[in-house]
């Protein structure tokens, strides 16, 4: 899994994002971290994901990037391997799938430099 990626603009014209703008959720992910509609995202962030409602309808909804309580702070990366056997990702495994709109992700390489 990638730390960050990139949200286009072009998203937030769709009609899935009107309804998200008045959920009552907004107001409390907003009060707890900073919601982005486009742009980089990275871990800590808020953004929309499209995930299945009570009804199993899709809908767009307001979700933080990352899991907390780890013991180094924010947890991001999960081998898929293993995701379903740990106790911090197994829940969501089970139940709480969702996709993030995303235009791009960031792969980072480590390019020693020359002295």
């Amino acid at each position: 899994m990638c730390g960050r990626y990139e949200v286009s603009p072009f998203l937030e014209k769709s009609p899935l994002y009107e309804e998200l703008w008045e959920m009552p959720l907004m107001e409390k992910v907003r009060s707890r971290t900073d919601f982005i509609a486009r742009g980089e995202m990275k871990p800590g962030l808020a953004t929309a994901a499209l995930a299945l409602n009570r009804r199993r309808e899709k809908k767009l909804f307001p979700m933080a990037w990352g899991f907390t309580g780890g013991k180094s702070g924010m947890l991001i990366n999960a081998r898929t391997e293993t995701a379903s056997r740990r106790p911090t990702f197994s829940p969501s495994w089970e139940s709480r799938r969702c996709l993030l709109p995303a235009s791009a992700y960031y792969e980072w390489e480590h390019i020693p430099q020359a002295d």
